[in-house]
């Protein structure tokens, strides 16, 4: 039964390894200036 839980750890580890390659792939493609951008905005509408 020890098996279980160590496998839903390895899923969520996956699921994390893929949101961070997306992440990384759009600040690649992405002008660090547009992001920054967006950030800003966001920040701004939540205060």
């Amino acid at each position: 039964m020890s098996v279980q839980p160590h496998r839903l750890e390895e899923a969520l580890l996956l699921t994390l390894l893929f949101f961070v390659k997306e992440l990384l792939v759009l600040l690649m493609f992405q002008p660090s200036s547009q992001v920054s951008s967006k950030i800003s905005c966001r920040c701004a509408k939540s205060t």
